[in-house]
């Protein structure tokens, strides 16, 4: 078992960790995944490798794929009390499977008072904690169960593309956005678009998820935010929505950024919001899958 280790679980920093780390997967899977062909796991092995730099063997990448289900099928809605229960149990079966003496005696501390686990980045700090990964890693596992496998072809593609279009916004909502003032300058627009690789967004939304975009977005909202501010000191009167089409490559660089639709007509605040927005990084996903165009709606308002 001890020879394993490493293969079971390549993040661990050293063999006791390991051990504690894959007894608990162990448990909650209730034992080891097969290698086989399985299509979800192949997926996810290139999903971990994308984050982690590491090439995972398929039983280590079956085994924590098929513990992190069981966990999020056990526990989905369940309050924090429910889930320190669920987790001392693991704990308790875990040092029991250990044969190792010592290597089981001192579990980290595990408690989620003050964390909302129905929320995403709950769920991202209790799979990390619980199976013992860093935050990139958990963060992706709660991404892969919180969208569908490239390979579920019950999932309808249409509405995959519809949720491309409004990420925000339902894409009705932006659709029917009017137009104020003069039309939108099409200079605002930055980049061309590339004709090297076709776009691929309803299956690139399955790997970069709505989240992960918005999360990106977030990122830069307070340098948004200075751009705006700055430009309202010179026009008091710019307020309204911007409805951004946004090409990403599977790199996570964004190829091009046009305006769609804007409330806004001052070209003196589009054109560089339009630059800045290019300079946005988002999560790579495997080079296969290739662009992802979306549209995203930013709000101006002087008390933001």
């Amino acid at each position: 078992m001890v020879g394993q280790l490493p293969v079971l679980d390549p993040e661990g920093v050293n063999n006791s960790v390991r051990l504690r780390n894959v007894a608990v997967r162990l448990v909650c899977a209730g034992g080891l995944q097969g290698r086989g062909d399985d299509p979800m796991v192949r997926n996810f092995k290139e999903r971990l490798l994308l984050v982690s730099g590491n090439e995972w063997d398929p039983v280590a990448a079956g085994l924590l794929l098929k513990a992190a289900q069981q966990m999020f099928v056990r526990l989905g809605g369940q309050s924090c009390a429910a889930a320190e229960h669920f987790i001392d149990s693991l704990r308790q079966l875990a040092t029991t499977a250990i044969t190792a003496p010592g290597t089981a005696s001192q579990w980290p501390q595990f408690t989620c008072d003050t964390i909302d686990i129905t929320q995403h980045q709950g769920k991202v700090w209790l799979t990390a904690a619980v199976f013992g990964l860093s935050p990139g890693l958990a963060d992706l596992l709660v991404d892969f169960f919180a969208t569908p496998s490239p390979q579920d072809t019950s999932t309808d593609i249409a509405a995959l593309k519809d949720m491309v279009s409004g990420l925000v916004s339902s894409p009705a909502s932006i659709k029917e956005q009017p137009h104020h003032g003069k039309p939108v300058d099409r200079r605002a627009s930055v980049g061309q678009q590339s004709v090297e690789k076709p776009d691929n967004s309803a299956a690139a939304l399955r790997y970069r998820t709505q989240q992960s975009i918005r999360d990106s977005i977030n990122k830069h909202i307070p340098n948004l935010k200075q751009l705006y501010k700055k430009s309202l000191k010179i026009n008091p009167s710019i307020a309204g929505k911007v409805v951004m089409t946004i090409r990403v490559g599977a790199g996570g660089r964004v190829i091009s950024a046009n305006i769609k639709t804007s409330e806004i007509s001052n070209k003196t605040f589009l054109v560089p919001l339009a630059v800045y927005v290019r300079t946005i990084r988002f999560k790579p996903i495997p080079e296969k899958i290739g662009n992802m165009t979306f549209d995203f709606p930013f709000e101006f308002n002087p008390e933001m």
